[in-house]
């Protein structure tokens, strides 16, 4: 190997300075003394091309970090300050959309009532003309026939007797025709909370969403106790039996909605739990 300056500082041999690194040794700093002692037959290095190789190697290190590593997690950062605007514009967008709804609800409103204004004038206006008409019939028309007759009645001679029931059987006393007045009554529509949640909108958590949805709550088609231990149930389809059996157990029991045994099979070699409905009707498992 090429001569080359000792770097001082061997903390085991005194006086010594460092030439070699170690490759076998994880790169170790090595002075002669040390060669000779305990790394001969080892990978030696020159101190100064190894050095050399490290100052390449923490540069590298040094670009990756300036150019790669910080700025990432200074982006990082900021994503991280401004993630409370994000949340602030999905709440002001639902608060949009909201306000939207309201709106459109209020305008909703808005067009009924003003239909049902619009329709008490018309009728209002239609009740002071027929009220009008009638009024007008009843003051020139039936009043004073009335007072003709009570005056004939009372004072009028034969001939006015004849004469006015001659003009009664020839003359109509039915009240002039009228509009008909329209009737007006709400039917209030089906309200939908699922319909106004679609209308509204959805959060979307990384893009899924993630709404809620309650389990319906099952029914109870019936409650009964068996005098066996059981923990498999196999239900037909129609619902109005059961399969039990007990997966330690030979016995397979048939029962009603009433807990009543319709039938008992014994599986001689075989768990009930493996063992085919023999009605071949499809089956489903519940937990008991």
């Amino acid at each position: 190997m090429a001569a080359q300056t000792p770097i001082p500082g061997c903390p085991r041999h005194e006086g010594m300075g460092f030439i070699y690194v170690c490759k076998s040794c994880e790169d170790q700093l090595l002075c002669m003394d040390c060669v000779t002692e305990s790394h001969n037959g080892h990978t030696l290095g020159k101190l100064t091309d190894n050095v050399a190789e490290q100052k390449r190697e923490i540069q590298q290190f040094v670009d990756k970090l300036s150019k790669t590593d910080i700025p990432e997690i200074e982006k990082d950062i900021r994503e991280c300050e401004t993630n409370s605007e994000g949340y602030q514009k999905v709440i002001s967008d639902i608060k949009r959309q909201g306000k939207q709804l309201k709106d459109n609800i209020d305008n909703a409103i808005d067009l009924l009532v003003k239909m049902c204004t619009e329709l008490e004038k018309l009728n209002t206006s239609i009740s002071e003309e027929n009220q009008t008409a009638l009024t007008k019939h009843l003051r020139e028309d039936l009043k004073p026939k009335l007072d003709r007759c009570q005056q004939v009645l009372t004072s009028g001679s034969t001939v006015d007797v004849t004469t006015l029931t001659r003009e009664i059987r020839n003359t109509s006393v039915h009240p002039p025709s009228h509009k008909r007045l329209q009737t007006v009554e709400f039917k209030a529509g089906t309200i939908s909370i699922e319909l106004l949640k679609r209308m509204l909108g959805k959060i979307l958590v990384d893009g899924e969403d993630q709404s809620y949805k309650q389990i319906p709550k099952p029914v109870v088609l019936s409650e009964f106790t068996t005098s066996f231990l059981f923990n498999v149930c196999r239900t037909c389809l129609t619902g109005d039996e059961a399969w039990l059996s007990f997966m330690h157990s030979e016995s397979l029991y048939r029962m009603d909605l009433k807990g009543n045994v319709k039938k008992k099979i014994e599986c001689k070699g075989q768990s009930p739990i493996d063992l085919r409905i023999p009605d071949h009707r499809q089956s489903v498992v519940l937990c008991a």
